[in-house]
């Protein structure tokens, strides 16, 4: 009765040994996939900011390939009483295309230099038309007058750029700063030199050398304006991509323009599983939006590990297939990659390196 009991007793556990070989050595084939939240994100997007000192810069950044494609930025001068003013008509979810103007800034202190310099210009042409028809001005103590006038200004300008120039020494304001003043300096030596030739052309008249002279002075002004209207034309931003205004709730962020046309999810993969992703790979994506999952493909996968929830994992880019579909950028979604079959052998495999690797 012992020895039927002991047999019967180690049936059950014999016959469990014996399954669980032969479904291991038998070549059965068993469907392996991997699931993994993804983050939905544009393929391109453009988010306009402001620095705390005023100043707007723009990024453009390309989520496909992982890079910057444009950095700008729109610096203030000091003590310039600026503003920027979006387009009446940018709304958040509208839709913007390439080149479509987002908001324009305003600076009273270039446009005040501008508009010193266009009349400066029509002063100097001016005075060249004079010495040009030949006629002398017969009340030469007007042109003593503006001579001394000009010669007081540049004076007074020169003293100004001394003392710039000494803070600019002393790292207290910027090189461009400085430029500014000393630009300031320059056209202030000009109308004086403007004022010498007007009161030489009335008392002697003027000489070819002379005539030379106002027009490149004339052609130093236009370049002036040209540099300072170049620059206003800097300060209206443009969108460089076609997009959707998304809503920003940052203080700093001004406005975010996606690029719509397509999707791209970002997925955190196991270390121990990434050697089963390969580029091209399916996908299947599935969300609350959607009463079925939409598929993608595997565009690559890094080889930078970092640490998610105390494990090692590396991030893979994906396409979305179809493009126009209602993914909310910024939302996780469930994300499941078909990694072929797997024998039990494998699986045992990926089991026990996963261990060895923790």
């Amino acid at each position: 009765m012992k020895t039927r009991f002991l047999h019967k007793k180690h049936i059950i556990p014999f016959a469990i040994v014996t399954l669980v070989l032969l479904t291991i050595l038998l070549p059965i084939q068993f469907p392996y996939t991997i699931d993994a939240p993804g983050k939905v994100l544009p393929v391109r997007e453009w988010i306009l900011q402001r620095s705390a000192d005023g100043n707007l810069f723009s990024t453009l950044s390309n989520h496909i390939e992982g890079i910057v494609e444009n950095f700008t930025i729109t610096q203030i001068e000091r003590g310039d009483a600026g503003n920027f003013v979006f387009q009446p008509d940018i709304r958040a979810f509208q839709h913007i295309e390439l080149g479509d103007t987002i908001g324009i800034f305003y600076s009273n202190e270039i446009e005040r230099r501008l508009s010193n310099l266009e009349g400066e210009l029509e002063s100097a042409k001016a005075f060249l038309a004079l010495n040009n028809t030949g006629e002398k001005l017969e009340v030469i103590e007007a042109a003593e007058k503006s001579l001394e006038l000009a010669s007081a200004q540049a004076l007074e300008q020169r003293r100004i750029y001394e003392r710039q120039k000494t803070l600019y020494e002393r790292d207290l304001i910027s090189l461009q700063e400085l430029e500014i003043f000393q630009t300031q300096s320059e056209v202030k030596d000009l109308e004086k030199q403007m004022a010498q030739s007007a009161l030489i052309n009335v008392s002697t008249g003027a000489k070819p050398e002379q005539i030379t002279y106002l027009q490149t002075q004339i052609k130093a002004i236009q370049r002036e304006i040209r540099i300072l209207e170049k620059r206003i034309d800097q300060f209206t931003l443009i969108s460089p991509i076609a997009g959707v205004v998304t809503p920003a709730f940052s203080g700093d962020t001004l406005t975010i323009i996606s690029d719509t046309t397509r999707q791209i999810i970002l997925l955190p993969i196991r270390l121990r599983e990434s050697s089963r992703i390969s580029r091209n790979q399916t996908i299947e994506i599935e969300t609350a939006l959607l009463s079925h999952p939409v598929l993608g493909k595997i565009l690559h996968i890094d080889h930078i590990v970092h640490r998610l929830n105390g494990e090692e994992i590396v991030l893979a880019m994906a396409l979305v297939d179809e493009s126009g579909t209602p993914l909310a950028f910024g939302s996780t979604v469930r994300c499941q990659i078909d990694c072929g079959t797997f024998t039990p052998m494998q699986y045992l495999r990926q089991f026990f390196g996963s261990v060895s690797i923790n």
